[in-house]
């Protein structure tokens, strides 16, 4: 096991081992254990992956074990005296793995999320980051920006997570955001450090981009990016959700070919474009929602390629934002023809997000409703038209977080928000009652950070403390009838678990105890939490926020089409 001080590059990040897999063998694995009571279809796929390893890691997999569960000798759950404060702290060392303790390796400790999450995820650990600071343990975090240095240098991206299975998809690009916190305690410096990483990230949500005609007038795809016409003569570029990997996922093949065949048979779909969209729903962390389902209810009806969603592209919009930061700050620093390099390519970038601030308001914010949606350019169905999907998200506060949307709209945003999704618990993920785990009343830590902060940095604290309060008390409850914190929390009903999805509501949990820690420490009723500093870097930067939304307002086009595709 490495220290968290080894530097971005020192150890090549490994593939995993080249396997073979027979999937007409994996299916008749997971009869079998099924029929022996083994429910959870990762667990299984994982288990029956691990005996295809090549012998000779035989002794290194049985070292790693050993280390893990001396780890886990304390588990998940406290001790009847422990308070919830002692939990999270001692959690830490319970979740923490080596570097090598999974397929892919990387040259530091990770933080795993727990129970059947037993790698390195990507978005997870934003918010085990934002816990990690309130504790000072910037070590940790710096050696876990390092390692997803490394998985781009290697990748070109970083995996959902660092398993074989996992290659061909990314998660929500929050690589900057992760970079932007560790800045607030190593300095400037940290943004030019990593500026490299953050660049070819970016060059892997905009592969191809370069290929799409400006002029046409019809939309057009690759992968990752879409360019739309923007109705007066121009076009917009925005960024979906896609996967370079085909077919069923191997962590879960079985469910995947039951959803495929009953889009077959019911739909006449695609198969293979239904397994592209299941595995573009987990590219966006939210797998499964209402919002990649074109009939808002059943997995068979998924069309999550033919969504731009509004999360997404904020999320790119600040990595771009970041960018353009970062060489600016380098910039400073050189002289002559290197100097002029970095302002000019600073500028680019600057005008890059600003072109995307235009692109969310014209797509994506609906004036009648008052309220911003993910956006369907491509319905699946000949009588539909382009337009939004009409369900209801917390997505809908990104661009209050990133500063891109006016008063008059932040207003509207937050007023949605107290009257349709707070809950007592905090903040329902959709207003859709689905099977699916990322809606109706399941609460997510990272949304409810999300929210505080978007209300907090939009002259809405009330709302910022009530979403503060209500979910670390619903995750209290939990933890004092359960006496541990789990992935997501039933935010109607205090003290109960979130409602189950593909799998059980599982125990840890990283990002609950992230963000427990930070809206501990952050009481959103003045300017002297961490946040204002955030927002008083991007004034510096010339993203104020705020200001930037009334400074393009009057670039904002009309929405394209008004009203919910297929409405």
């Amino acid at each position: 096991m490495l220290s968290a001080e080894a530097a971005p590059g020192s150890v090549l990040t490994v593939r995993p081992p080249e396997i073979v897999v027979d999937l007409e063998l994996l299916r008749n694995y997971h009869a079998g254990q099924h029929a022996a009571g083994i429910a959870d279809c990762k667990v299984v796929t994982d288990t029956y992956l691990a005996t295809l390893r090549p012998p000779a890691s035989v002794a290194e997999d049985e070292a790693r074990r050993q280390e893990i569960a001396d780890r886990l000798a304390i588990g998940y759950n406290a001790g009847p005296n422990t308070t919830i404060d002692e939990h999270i702290s001692s959690m830490w060392d319970v979740l923490r793995r080596p570097g090598n303790s999974s397929e892919i390796h990387v040259a530091n400790d990770v933080f795993i999320p727990g129970e059947r999450f037993t790698e390195n995820y990507y978005w997870d650990n934003l918010e085990v980051m934002r816990g990690l600071a309130v504790e000072g343990r910037w070590q940790d975090i710096r050696g876990m920006v390092h390692n997803y240095a490394d998985l781009i240098e290697t990748f070109g991206y970083i995996p959902n997570g660092t398993r074989g299975y996992f290659l061909g998809r990314s998660q929500p690009p929050v690589f900057a955001e992760m970079v932007e916190l560790l800045a607030e305690h190593d300095g400037d410096e940290a943004l030019v450090r990593f500026l490299p990483a953050m660049q070819r990230e970016h060059d892997f949500w905009m592969a191809g981009a370069e290929d799409l005609d400006p002029g046409a007038e019809e939309p057009q795809e690759y992968r990752r990016v879409v360019r739309l016409p923007d109705g007066k003569g121009g076009s917009m570029l925005v960024n979906r959700f896609y996967s370079d990997a085909t077919g069923p996922r191997l962590e879960l093949i079985c469910k995947d070919e039951a959803t495929i065949a009953l889009a077959q048979q019911i739909l006449g779909a695609d198969p293979e474009q239904v397994a592209l969209d299941l595995r573009a729903a987990c590219e966006s962390g939210w797998d499964f929602s209402s919002r990649w389902l074109a009939d808002r209810r059943n997995l068979y009806s998924i069309c999550t390629t033919s969504i731009i969603p509004v999360d997404l592209n904020c999320n790119l919009l600040k990595l771009e934002q970041t960018i353009a930061q970062a060489l600016e700050i380098r910039a400073a620093s050189r002289f002559g023809k290197h100097r002029r390099a970095d302002l000019e390519q600073a500028a680019a970038f600057s005008q890059r997000a600003d072109d995307r601030a235009v692109a969310i308001q014209s797509l994506c914010w609906d004036e009648a409703a008052g309220f911003f949606f993910d956006y369907n350019f491509k319905p699946r169905q000949a009588d539909e038209q382009p337009g939004h999907t009409g369900v209801w998200s917390l997505a809908g506060v990104y661009p209050l977080d990133m500063g891109i949307a006016t008063p008059g709209q932040a207003q509207r945003v937050l007023g949605h928000i107290t009257d349709k999704f707070l809950q007592p618990g905090g903040c329902m993920a959709t207003l859709e009652d689905t099977d699916q785990q990322w809606d109706g009343r399941n609460g997510w830590a990272p949304l409810q950070y999300r929210v505080a902060r978007a209300a907090w940095r939009n002259h809405g604290s009330t709302l910022a403390i009530e979403v503060r309060n209500r979910f670390m008390r619903a995750c209290q409850e939990v933890f004092s009838l359960q006496r541990k914190l789990v992935e997501k929390v039933d935010v109607m009903h205090v003290g109960n678990m979130g409602d189950e999805g593909e799998y059980a509501c599982q125990s840890g949990f990283g990002w609950t105890n992230g963000v427990y820690r930070a809206l501990q420490h952050y009481t959103f009723t003045g300017r002297a939490s961490r946040l204002a500093k955030e927002a008083s870097r991007q004034k510096v930067f010339g993203f104020n926020i705020g200001r930037r939304a009334g400074a393009l307002a009057a670039r904002f086009a009309r929405p394209i089409v008004s009203g919910a595709a297929g409405s």
